[in-house]
């Protein structure tokens, strides 16, 4: 079932941006066990053994799995993608990204991204996406992290599209308002602390880089993608 916040936002970009018709998302979905699989190689097992997990189905996020210790963990697609960088990274389905939310990302940034994924899997456009996501902050329906959230994203899965593939395993840090120079003005996409999205605004999004190539044991039923679009 769509959620509320889903519904009101297709009712209201409806006029402007109607859903496709024909909208495929097959390329989208993956093998639930393996799904599983990539969420839990996003974060140390001390997080993911007690985590929540989702999977992504026709409707958007489902969850099958209730954990104990508030984090939560899902396999971001293509959709998730910064609604200013490249409109075909947006709409890949080869771009994976495993990511575990702790408490607060859980009840606040996680709920943008199943907004996101209900109305990209409903045929929603990029623009109407974001139209979508901005009203409902702005309403207070999704709301934003209080003073910040986290996550994890160790994965050596992700691929987050051409010019940044498997990138390097770090830390997500969403904190509104953040500048780069609060980090100290680092160059983007370095091995330092930086804000690489909404500099300043509500959705101001920085990464902090790990000095691991990677920490993680191996999980069951996962090895590691050789290759985009394999899985």
């Amino acid at each position: 079932m769509r959620s509320a916040i889903a519904l009101a936002a297709t009712a209201l970009l409806s006029a402007a941006a109607g859903a496709q018709t024909g909208h495929d998302v097959s390329a989208w979905l993956m093998d639930e066990g393996y799904e599983l699989a990539l969420a839990r190689s996003a974060a140390p097992e001390a997080v993911t053994t007690e985590a929540s997990y989702y999977v992504l189905r026709e409707g958007g996020y489902e969850q099958v799995s209730e954990g104990t210790n508030g984090f939560a963990c899902l396999v971001q697609r293509s959709f998730g993608a910064p609604f200013e960088g490249s409109p075909a990274t947006f709409s890949n389905p080869d771009v994976i990204a495993p990511v575990c939310f702790n408490a607060e990302g859980t009840r606040t940034v996680m709920r943008e991204h199943f907004l996101r994924a209900e109305l990209f899997m409903a045929g929603e456009n990029r623009d109407a996406i974001e139209a979508a996501v901005v009203a409902a902050v702005a309403s207070g329906d999704i709301p934003l992290p209080a003073p910040f959230a986290i996550s994890y994203m160790m994965s050596d899965a992700m691929y987050l599209g051409p010019g940044l593939g498997g990138f390097h395993v770090h830390l997500m840090l969403y904190a509104p308002y953040i500048e780069n120079a609060d980090f100290g003005g680092h160059a983007l996409f370095g091995h330092d602390p930086y804000v690489f999205e909404g500099a300043g605004g509500v959705f101001a999004l920085a990464t902090i880089a790990l000095p691991h190539d990677r920490i993680l044991p191996d999980h069951p039923g996962y090895t590691p993608r050789a290759q985009p679009g394999r899985h």
